[in-house]
């Protein structure tokens, strides 16, 4: 089995200042739900300082609208009581979903 070093933030500043230093990643989760910064604005940074990364979207599907160009979309994984088994077989399987 695969092992995958999780790094948590507590806000969207958070995501950004561990992207910008020099540790790689292979997937980002995005929750929309974390304070402090509306998501548009993080997809947009995120798109213009790592064009390709990989994202896994974790949200209430009726609240996913967002523009996603430049990103890897992996999965938009509907949040709910197993939603973390979900995410696991998104990045098992890294099956990009239509942008």
């Amino acid at each position: 089995m695969d092992h995958h070093l999780v790094k948590l933030a507590d806000c969207k500043a958070g995501i950004l200042s561990q992207i910008q230093g020099k540790q790689h990643f292979d997937v980002l989760i995005i929750d929309p739900d974390l304070p402090d910064m509306e998501i548009t604005t993080l997809l947009k940074t995120l798109s213009e300082n790592l064009p390709g990364i990989a994202v896994i979207i974790h949200a209430y599907l009726n609240d996913i609208n967002w523009e996603t160009k430049g990103l890897v979309i992996l999965a938009h994984v509907e949040k709910k009581a197993n939603s973390i088994d979900a995410i696991r077989k998104s990045i098992m399987t890294s099956q990009k979903v239509p942008v």
